[in-house]
């Protein structure tokens, strides 16, 4: 785990305006198409023809082309119902989760994550902003296999994400999402499906590599067989069947 988060971190950042040159596919997550955003406006007559074609077109994540506009490129993915007793901000997160996964597929590098300022729920921008993050998460164990190709790490060069609102706002929002994000990098990191990457020794490494230099985080590291049989003797006697003693 020497790599920690390294070449995994790419830009994340806020924009107010989704039809930006900067980016290559629009990802655009929603309830319904009656929303109002005057930024968004530009997608609903490609949304509108799309829907009077395909009859899934509520169900299933759709790519869509777009005429004439500095992105031409559009994934739409829709929450689906949102009204029943069971329904809640998650149907955003998934949402966003797989229409950021079609455009990857399409080759995408710079997308843009959008959805109306209007939604059923109060955390959906940041619960879509979640879902987003965890389809672009690459896991340690593939981003550290081949060291002479960096860019594995990275299934994006930026991504940004759609706010209509003050500046400041969404700009507070977004800090707390990369915070949250980077904490849930490490936890998955740690759980790493492959053992070699999860043992005691390399997690300890990973722990002190990326979180041993931040001022407000103390780390504790608990080691040796004397120490286990004393205070913790289950974890002993786990460690003494796995060393065959």
């Amino acid at each position: 785990m020497e790599n920690g988060l390294d070449n995994r971190i790419f830009p994340v950042t806020l924009t107010d305006d989704p039809n930006k040159t900067d980016f290559d596919c629009i990802v655009f997550v929603s309830e319904n198409l009656d929303f109002k955003d005057e930024k968004l406006e530009f997608l609903k007559a490609p949304l509108e023809e799309r829907k009077a074609k395909d009859c899934g077109f509520e169900k299933n994540v759709s790519f869509i082309d777009i005429i004439d506009k500095n992105v031409n490129r559009m994934v739409y993915a829709p929450t689906g119902p949102v009204n029943r007793d069971y329904d809640d901000a998650r149907r955003y997160y998934d949402a966003a989760s797989n229409g950021i996964k079609r455009a990857l597929a399409a080759g995408s590098k710079t997308p843009v994550l959008a959805f109306p300022s209007e939604t059923s729920f109060e955390h959906a921008w940041t619960v879509s902003a979640f879902g987003a993050l965890q389809a672009l998460y690459t896991p340690i164990e593939v981003a550290v296999f081949d060291p002479t190709k960096p860019e594995k790490g990275k299934k994006v060069t930026s991504f940004a994400i759609f706010h209509s609102g003050p500046t400041e706002v969404g700009e507070k929002m977004l800090e707390y999402v990369k915070a949250v994000e980077i904490g849930r990098t490490v936890c998955r990191d740690i759980a790493a499906s492959d053992p070699e990457f999860s043992c005691c020794n390399e997690v300890e490494k990973y722990v002190q590599k990326v979180l041993g230099n931040e001022p407000t985080i103390k780390i504790t590291v608990t080691k040796g067989k004397d120490v286990l049989k004393e205070k913790y003797p289950l974890l002993a006697a786990v460690d003494r069947a796995a060393s065959g003693l």
